[in-house]
């Protein structure tokens, strides 16, 4: 009797322990790109494939023999063949379609339009092909979470001071290139949404982290640099100045710890909810301006910040619906609903 009356308790208490551990994942990974969006801003100037190459190599270089230390272990290491050949298709749309395009659209209408434009199509994408695809619960509630943190964004970034003078300087400028700018910076949303629903997928699959990882920087490496070798010579791609690749490289390193954070936290909880910590991007960079370059706090940081607060609140109040929990067994490397699928087939 007494079995019966602890395990209930236990296993809230293993979820709650499960979506804590994925929160602080998701808003880790947060921060990581928070930082190294700053850094690339510093990089606009130059090919945006070339500094996505750069970008990829820290991740290769950190994470590569990580795996390799793994498959020495024994571990398995590759998914099934499907979700491993959507896995690097969408790598693959990850780093041409997500960072080039991102880097790209970074140049025409800068930081603080590109940014929320991205997130917010990075957290309606994510939604609508996570309740399609995996099958995530998109309740009433949830969708007022993301509605509160797309709103959140707008007003954290579009009420900056940095923001009106990007505004005033696009004014200027050509107005289909801005257009352009526009549909790029949501095509990046778009394309890291995917990635992250294939990331999920895999994960379901019992593929670790080291593996959708490794896989999404060995493709920005092996294929962007043949098309940066079209665009400009390999001499002129060294002729970069050295300030820059130490920026594009702070960017690939920040970037690398982001995205092992984002991908662990992608296997603990669902891609709905990863997305929605993803949006604290902009309030993480509205308070460091204050906190950091001493900006004054304005009504709309104050506001965003709320909003961005209410969001969260809202969704992590829904999560034993709306948060998929995807507990891993050590010794295995599976997840619970892989080991239960298998079960199911068995039977």
């Amino acid at each position: 009797m007494q079995k019966h009356i602890n395990q209930p308790t236990t296993e809230r208490s293993d979820e709650r322990n499960v979506i804590l551990r994925g929160t602080i994942l998701g808003l880790i990974a947060a921060v990581g790109y928070t930082a190294a969006n700053i850094f690339l801003r510093r990089s606009t100037h130059v090919d945006p494939y070339w500094v996505s190459w750069v970008k990829a190599i820290p991740t290769v270089l950190l994470f590569g023999p990580w795996m390799l230390v793994l498959a020495e272990r024994g571990e398995r290491l590759i998914p099934p063949a499907r979700p491993f050949i959507l896995l690097v298709l969408a790598a693959i749309l990850g780093q041409v379609g997500g960072n080039v395009v991102f880097q790209w659209s970074l140049g025409v209408i800068g930081l603080a339009l590109t940014v929320p434009i991205c997130l917010g199509a990075m957290i309606i994408t994510g939604a609508v092909s996570g309740w399609l695809w995996l099958k995530e619960t998109l309740t009433p509630r949830t969708i007022a979470s993301i509605l509160l943190l797309i709103t959140a964004v707008t007003v954290l970034s579009l009420g900056a001071p940095q923001a009106q003078a990007s505004l005033a300087e696009v004014a200027t400028h050509n107005v289909q290139l801005v257009a352009l700018g526009v549909v790029a910076a949501f095509f990046s949303g778009v394309s890291y949404a995917l990635l992250g629903v294939a990331i999920r997928g895999a994960a379901q699959q019992g593929c670790p982290a080291a593996t959708n990882v490794v896989v999404v920087g060995v493709a920005g490496v092996v294929m962007l640099l043949p098309i940066c070798l079209v665009r400009s010579s390999f001499g002129e791609l060294l002729e970069t100045d050295r300030f820059s690749i130490c920026w594009m490289l702070a960017a690939g390193l920040a970037n690398a710890g982001a995205f092992i954070a984002l991908t662990k936290s992608l296997q603990l909880v669902g891609v709905i909810y990863v997305n929605a910590l993803n949006a604290t991007q902009a309030a993480m960079a509205a308070v460091a301006g204050v906190i950091i370059f001493h900006e004054p706090p304005s009504i709309s940081l104050r506001w965003g910040v709320a909003l961005t607060a209410l969001g969260l609140i809202c969704m992590r109040r829904g999560s034993p619906k709306n948060v998929e929990l995807a507990s891993f067994n050590p010794s295995a490397g599976q997840t619970t609903a892989t080991q239960n699928a298998e079960r199911e087939i068995g039977e």
